[in-house]
């Protein structure tokens, strides 16, 4: 099996060998801590309601655990 690095690489974007031009500007974070919440709510909002997982049969976890009956759409979990 070939080993990937690349969700390490991505974690530590900074390494003491290379120089500053090496490197992005920002990685798309914010510093701002009500948009982390916002981000943050809106991924997990997105996990339970929107994605089907192989290991619920298909369900979301809401409909796992009876919240909703089918999965929700992107623009219904934003108009919720």
């Amino acid at each position: 099996s070939k080993v990937c690095t690349s969700h390490v690489e991505h974690a530590q974007p900074a390494c003491a060998d290379d120089g500053p031009a090496v490197h992005p500007v920002d990685d798309g974070f914010s510093r701002k801590r009500d948009n982390l919440r916002a981000a943050v709510a809106l991924f997990v909002a997105s996990y339970n309601f929107t994605w089907c997982h192989r290991t619920l049969k298909g369900c979301t976890p809401a409909m796992a655990v009876g919240i909703c009956r089918m999965p929700w759409t992107v623009g219904e979990l934003l108009t919720a």
